[in-house]
């Protein structure tokens, strides 16, 4: 549930990001799985404008592998890659923070004191 909200969330900035910027002018009613390039919405210095937004809000990092169309071509699309991503860096914070446990033979857990010194 957490994460549908938090995608209901993104989906409505980016939305609002996207009329604010650049449909200002245009009549255009857009739909979440509707094609941005297709539709004219953005070009190509939209599209960077569009990634500088994103890498800003999310503090996310957006590679050159990941600007595809698969992530950025319509609004759907770039809420659920940055769902991905903030699902992604989460999960690197946790497991970062959480203690390494070890469990003995007898069942009991020990601390792994080597894992945590490289941890650190």
């Amino acid at each position: 549930m957490e994460e549908e909200n938090c995608a209901i969330a993104v989906e409505r900035e980016v939305r609002n990001f996207i009329e604010t910027n650049f449909l200002l002018w245009k009549s255009i009613n857009m739909q979440p799985e509707d094609s941005l390039l297709d539709k004219g919405v953005v070009d190509s210095n939209g599209v960077v404008e569009l990634v500088n937004f994103i890498e800003e809000r999310y503090a996310i990092k957006v590679t050159a592998e990941e600007l595809t169309a698969s992530n950025f071509d319509s609004i759907k699309n770039i809420t659920a890659y940055v769902i991905r991503k903030l699902s992604n860096s989460l999960r690197a914070n946790i497991s970062e923070t959480l203690p390494v446990v070890v469990i003995n033979e007898q069942g009991e857990e020990e601390k792994n004191k080597d894992e945590q010194r490289r941890r650190a």
